[in-house]
């Protein structure tokens, strides 16, 4: 059995004031790494990339969350092993809603 800790990100999708802003920090999004854009007028410049070992953009649904990264973890703690899914981020980056979801998507905790 191999001990692993995988790094997940689930980007939160832009709030209005965020999309108006005239200059904004914009996510590269790629299936492992994020890559932060500046664009100001018409410059943009490439900031950093950040590699993880899975990154969801804004638009993916908690189910193929679950169902490409989290249904292992679930399933390996119903045979017996310790596992842990832990949602970390800044206040209002999605933690809760992607753990417990809404009326209109179920989160982690339910699905597991």
């Amino acid at each position: 059995m191999d001990d692993q800790i995988k790094v997940l990100v689930r980007i939160k999708p832009l709030n209005n004031e965020d999309k108006n802003e005239k200059s904004r920090n914009i996510w590269e999004i790629g299936e492992n790494t994020i890559t932060q854009k500046y664009i100001s007028g018409d410059r943009s410049m490439v900031g950093f990339s950040y590699t993880f070992d899975r990154v969801y953009d804004q638009d993916t649904q908690t189910r193929v969350l679950y169902e490409n990264s989290i249904r292992t973890v679930v399933g390996s703690c119903i045979d017996g092993v310790n596992g842990t899914i832990f949602a970390y981020g800044q206040t209002s980056s999605g933690k809760t809603f992607t753990m417990y979801g809404n009326q209109f998507e179920a989160g982690i905790v339910p699905k597991a």
